[in-house]
């Protein structure tokens, strides 16, 4: 089945990575899985926010790495009034469902922390969890410490040895720009049983192109009504 993952919690149904998306989406749509962005604040606390620095989606300026959760926690606003979400509160509210949740860590050379952070939740005991991130090193590190996680390599572009680049990093899965998705890709990723996704993609049209040539699901801010073939 063609699967359709929520991106930034589901940004079409509020603003990305906060409780609003998340919610909404959940209310309108058949939705299975949701994927989110990490980030750590000074002191090792995990929060969902996409960009590195607060300005775009927030009422503050500067790097979410600077601060510490309490000055987060009673400084920083979301632009729709919410807090910024940590990792906890999401595992929380979705403790005990049966969504997959997508993980991209944004903040480089933390994937230790991120590992401590979501054991004990019932979406890693359920092996409901993946890891994803540009970063290739942190994902190979991931199968040292946890191997039984899955990951999900991300790239731009086609790489000129895409297999090697897959088998090197050691992933379940991989997940390519839409804007570089063509047959050639999915051949090999196929060829490897290694599920590929693509990102970010909204229209009914560019999913079903997106199935047509081997693409196994997409991550899209509003999911579709009607399954995609």
């Amino acid at each position: 089945m063609f699967k359709e993952i929520a991106h930034r919690l589901g940004c079409g149904y509020g603003l990305e990575n906060s409780m609003e998306a998340l919610k909404g989406t959940i209310d309108h749509c058949n939705v299975h899985a949701f994927e989110t962005d990490i980030q750590f604040s000074k002191d090792g606390v995990a929060f969902l926010l996409h960009d590195k620095l607060l300005n775009r989606t927030t009422n503050s300026s500067g790097y979410l790495y600077e601060l510490t959760y309490k000055q987060i926690q009673n400084n920083v606003r979301l632009k729709n009034g919410e807090k910024v979400p940590t990792l906890d509160d999401l595992l929380t509210f979705l403790d005990g469902g049966k969504y997959q949740l997508y993980l991209e860590l944004i903040s480089f050379g933390k994937m230790e922390l991120l590992l401590n952070a979501i054991e004990g939740s019932s979406l890693y005991k359920n092996k409901n969890l993946i890891i994803s991130s540009f970063n290739h090193h942190d994902l190979k590190l991931v199968k040292e410490i946890k191997h039984h996680i899955p990951t999900m390599a991300l790239l731009e572009g086609n790489p000129v040895n895409l297999s090697d680049v897959l088998k090197a990093a050691s992933v379940d899965e991989v997940g390519f720009g839409f804007d570089s998705a063509s047959e050639s890709l999915t051949k090999v990723t196929k060829s490897l049983d290694i599920p590929a996704y693509a990102w970010t993609v909204n229209t009914l049209k560019e999913k079903s192109f997106a199935a047509k040539i081997g693409f196994d699901g997409v991550f899209t801010d509003t999911i579709s009504p009607e399954e995609i073939k």
